[in-house]
């Protein structure tokens, strides 16, 4: 098997520069402990009152159970802060406070809140210099750019004002419009985290400096084999698998979060496919990996891509020992949304997460397309927030808390 890594110069660049950022058992036993008395604090001071204040927060705890078949938060510490989730803002910043007020309101049955969102995904662009397997918006690839700068700092800004807590930034490749991406990450308000969503295309150690400088939080490389040739082939691309491990060490010099994030398909999925990933993420001193299924969507609409049970069973077996086995405590933390999806429902179609796409249309999220028209620029956000939760996920029940 061909493999970059196996050159033993370029592994020495990796091994050098990196240290996990997964703190040790004993330093995430303080820092959870710490989280958990913050939680605690805010409780009370929103409802004034010690016991409602302790029942929440036990709510919060056995939902969080549910949610990551353990109660236990495994931690990534970057740049003075800790991280524990892809879809939940990092701690301490003001963007956890005001997401974690929200969710202690969610929790308590009697007040008539309605629930704000954790995440916007955000196409910023339709177009890409590669052709992935996978592609979701394969039908709409390298058309005209609908969204202006101007268009996009409204979008940001009406989902900033209705609370959301993290914005992803997606395409496409959204690194092809490299400064209206920074313009718009620097013109945004506090109080929210900025992700970018990429296959690493041109991200020069300047261009992930400049996004830092923005207030860029993190970047989630895609990366979909640990076999460079495989990888390029998914993604049309020979040099696909060369750009991200580019992207790779400057993200890290940058000190953004670096998450890397796997299509896993029928063809990938195997106990040990997903160890050898899991330690090459590690190598590359990632934060997360993200693993999501292959879906019937863009280029792969009409096609048998759906795993079968028994891979579910192995990557739910995955999640659950790279989360609670010390062997793995080193290893990148693992975010796996059939895990909980199959368990509790799910968080799009606004319930905490939703998408809006190239041309400002709201939907589930980007494998769940909704046929309403919804556009963010030109309709009310908290109306149409509403109704997609109306609607629901079209493909499984929402999350009922």
């Amino acid at each position: 098997m061909k493999n970059t890594l196996s050159d033993k110069g370029k592994k020495n660049v990796f091994a050098k520069n990196r240290i996990s950022p997964v703190v040790s058992n004993f330093h995430q036993s303080i820092v959870g402990a710490v989280i958990w008395l913050y939680i605690f604090v805010l409780a009370f001071q929103t409802f004034r009152n010690f016991t409602k204040a302790l029942k929440a927060v036990a709510r919060l705890w056995r939902f969080t159970r549910k949610y990551r078949g353990t109660s236990r938060l495994k931690l990534a510490r970057v740049d003075k802060r800790y991280y524990w989730d892809l879809n939940n803002p990092s701690f301490p910043s003001l963007a956890f406070k005001n997401n974690m007020k929200d969710e202690l309101q969610r929790i308590n049955k009697n007040l008539l809140v309605k629930g704000k969102l954790t995440t916007m995904i955000l196409s910023v662009t339709n177009n890409c210099v590669l052709a992935c397997e996978h592609c979701s918006e394969w039908n709409c690839r390298n058309e005209k750019e609908s969204l202006s700068k101007k268009d996009l700092a409204l979008i940001v800004k009406k989902f900033q004002e209705y609370g959301v807590a993290q914005i992803q930034i997606s395409g496409g490749e959204p690194l092809l419009r490299f400064d209206d991406l920074v313009e718009l990450i620097k013109s945004a308000k506090q109080g929210t985290d900025f992700w970018l969503l990429s296959s690493g295309v041109g991200l020069t150690k300047e261009k992930a400096v400049r996004l830092k400088q923005a207030g860029l939080t993190g970047v989630v490389l895609s990366l979909d084999h640990f076999d460079p040739d495989k990888h390029n082939s998914f993604r049309g691309n020979r040099r696909s698998f060369a750009w991200v491990e580019k992207a790779v060490q400057n993200v890290s010099s940058a000190h953004l979060v670096l998450a890397l994030s796997l299509c896993a398909t029928k063809h990938f999925v195997s106990s040990e496919n997903l160890l050898k990933y899991a330690k090459l993420a590690r190598e590359f001193g990632a934060s997360f990996i993200r693993i999501v299924e292959a879906q019937a969507q863009g280029r792969y609409e009409g096609k048998d891509v759906a795993l079968s049970e028994a891979q579910q069973h192995i990557l739910d077996q995955f999640f659950l020992k790279m989360s609670l086995d010390n062997k793995y405590r080193s290893m990148p933390i693992l975010e796996y949304h059939g895990y909980y999806q199959r368990r509790i429902g799910c968080f799009s179609a606004g319930n905490r997460w939703l998408f809006v796409d190239g041309n400002g249309n709201m939907h589930a999220c980007p494998f769940c397309r909704n046929k309403e028209h919804r556009n963010v620029i030109s309709g009310s956000l908290g109306e149409m927030i509403e109704a997609l939760k109306l609607e629901g996920c079209p493909k499984t029940r929402n999350a009922s808390f």
